[in-house]
């Protein structure tokens, strides 16, 4: 099984169209399960009743390299009255970036992986004490990904820089500024903009849009 080699300004755009996460979706726990593993050995508590259950899709890492990757999914979730989201993620092609050492998790390489997972949902709606015993059940588990466990949002923040060239970057590829805010709003910076920095990006030429949603991130 093949996959076309994506370009990365696609992959950038992408990972920019993430949905930002409601007040109610910031409420949802996310866990992820492997759908290899027996359904007993991954199986949600008593207490726990499944809203709705989605089909397969098949998802490239780069869509996944944003802070929070499956915000549509948990604003779904609380919509349908919702408090948890099961991710059913199983790798199908392994083929990280050949610039990157095994297995790191820094946005760059995330980004330019091409590696592929078969993924889906379930919307939950579980009683404080079923979520409870999720996160215990989480938390103990034998491995750390499986057969259930907590959904690690992202936790590396970008460095203020590393965002800057990611900007120009995209600008150089024509890419929108709608589409850049869309990308600056799905990251986190590690540290707040200071006043040379803004005065910097302005002389770059980054829009006055991006720096402002640079300040919120």
């Amino acid at each position: 099984m093949t996959r076309p080699c994506l370009l990365p300004v696609l992959a950038l755009i992408c990972a920019a169209c993430a949905t930002t996460t409601t007040k109610a979706g910031s409420e949802v726990k996310v866990f992820g399960a492997d759908p290899a593993v027996k359904e007993t050995a991954r199986a949600l508590p008593e207490g726990c009743r499944l809203l709705e259950s989605t089909a397969f899709f098949d998802q490239e890492e780069g869509e996944r390299a944003v802070y929070d990757p499956y915000a549509k999914q948990r604003n779904e979730a609380a919509a349908k009255g919702g408090n948890v989201l099961l991710v059913f993620s199983q790798t199908i092609i392994r083929q990280p970036s050949d610039d990157c050492p095994p297995r790191s998790q820094t946005y760059d390489c995330r980004q330019a992986s091409q590696t592929w997972y078969r993924v889906s949902f379930g919307y939950y709606s579980c009683t404080p004490q079923a979520v409870g015993l999720l996160e215990s059940q989480a938390e103990n588990a034998a491995e750390p990904k499986g057969p259930l466990f907590t959904w690690q949002l992202g936790s590396s923040h970008v460095a203020v820089n590393q965002m800057k060239a990611k900007i120009l970057e995209m600008m150089k590829a024509g890419v929108g500024t709608d589409v850049i805010v869309a990308y600056v709003k799905g990251e986190r910076l590690k540290q707040k903009l200071t006043a040379n920095e803004i005065i910097d990006w302005k002389k770059a030429g980054i829009d006055d849009q991006v720096i402002q949603a640079a300040l919120g991130s």
